[in-house]
């Protein structure tokens, strides 16, 4: 008689995996608190609005195209789409956030520079003193050179892993890989209705084109780089390594851009949908003038959630609520209201949402304490870095 060796599937224990993630919660919450209280919350990173509204899956996904929708304060409509471009190649997701995240500040913070350089060079000055046709050619130079901040020099996959904290070695340059694989395979449509009935729609790929690092290079892929219409480059080529963003992605995010605290990325990208919604809440409370009710039918608009579980919705945002109290942001004012919490207010009565207000003292996240000055405004409302 032989012995059956198949081993029986332990069943998931919910709780405990329930009990671990929020003890991880909190030790990321005390290490954030830890970096507020001692005054080294100085980096900062610019994300794109609509990767904040109408973010990226959490998980893989079947399908070659996901859709969100949110609705801004001003009472826009905003509509993300994204679609896989390559066959077999699926829509970024997870923690494909990171290395998009990054590659939007560096170009941000490249235009910057430029701005700067701008304002620097005499020759490039707009004053009424010129001629319409230099005029125009200074203000085509200029054009020139901002534009030329799409271009995100990546030579190393240690920029990014270094910066993230992770280790330089083991699986994480092939999950690196895989994650670059798939956003430069991904295409982006974002379309924004306006109050008025306007709308702009954009429909285009995220990385136009690149000169493939080999650490991100596909095992299916020429090893040369190619110069975005298919012809490969030469070896003599001298330009620099990285990615060149789509020029509209590139424009639609100096227009509607977030600042966001880096440690808050570094220690909740494993936690995608956490980190999805203590960004929300960091750019509601500074969108906020006045205390606001948001219901929630439009709470789950403004979130751009596909989840229709009013309580699993509520529970979630209570969770990120709480998570920013622990990391040190007292000020923040926002509270869940639901039918069994006993809270609402008169005109609130029998109604699920969240109270929010602009914060206590106006002390906002990105703030090191009371005393600091607030180290970027956020780009809703509409905030722009002209030269």
């Amino acid at each position: 008689m032989t012995k059956d060796h198949t081993q029986v599937k332990k069943p998931r224990d919910r709780p405990a995996e329930e009990q671990r993630s929020q003890l991880a919660l909190f030790h990321n919450a005390r290490d954030i608190r830890d970096v507020r209280e001692n005054g080294r919350m100085t980096e900062i990173w610019l994300v794109a609005q609509a990767l904040i509204l109408c973010g990226l899956p959490y998980e893989e996904v079947a399908d070659t195209q996901w859709q969100r929708k949110a609705r801004l304060a001003d009472g826009s409509m905003l509509k993300v789409t994204f679609a896989s471009t390559e066959k077999g190649v699926p829509i970024p997701y997870g923690q494909d956030r990171g290395p998009l995240y990054f590659l939007v500040d560096r170009a941000l913070s490249e235009r910057r520079k430029i701005q700067k350089r701008i304002r620097d060079d005499k020759s490039l000055r707009i004053t009424d003193d010129l001629s319409e046709d230099e005029r125009d050619k200074r203000m085509r130079e200029r054009a020139r050179l901002l534009d030329g901040a799409r271009f995100v020099e990546w030579t190393a996959a240690s920029q990014f892993l270094d910066l993230m904290g992770k280790n330089v070695g083991g699986n994480q340059y092939a999950l690196l890989k895989e994650r670059m694989n798939r956003i430069t395979a991904c295409a982006i449509s974002i379309v924004r209705e306006k109050p008025d009935g306007e709308k702009e729609t954009l429909v285009l790929p995220i990385v136009r084109s690149s000169r493939t690092p080999g650490w991100a290079k596909s095992s299916n892929k020429s090893l040369r780089a190619n110069n975005g219409d298919g012809s490969e480059m030469s070896s003599s080529d001298s330009r620099p390594i990285g990615f060149e963003i789509g020029p509209d992605f590139f424009h639609d995010f100096v227009e509607h851009h977030v600042p966001i605290p880096a440690v808050l990325i570094k220690k909740l990208l494993r936690k995608p949908k956490t980190l999805d919604l203590v960004m929300w809440l960091c750019w509601r409370a500074y969108a906020a003038n006045t205390d606001t009710f948001i219901p929630i039918s439009d709470l789950r608009e403004q979130l751009g959630t596909t989840d229709t579980n009013d309580g699993r919705v509520l529970a979630e945002l209570r969770k990120a609520i709480e998570f920013l109290k622990q990391a040190g942001w007292s000020q923040l004012r926002a509270e869940v209201v639901s039918r069994r919490s006993g809270k609402a207010k008169a005109g609130e009565s029998n109604r699920n949402g969240l109270r929010i207000g602009p914060p206590k003292d106006l002390v906002y996240f990105n703030q090191e304490n009371e005393k600091a000055p607030k180290l970027h405004l956020p780009a809703e409302p509409n905030h722009t870095f002209d030269s």
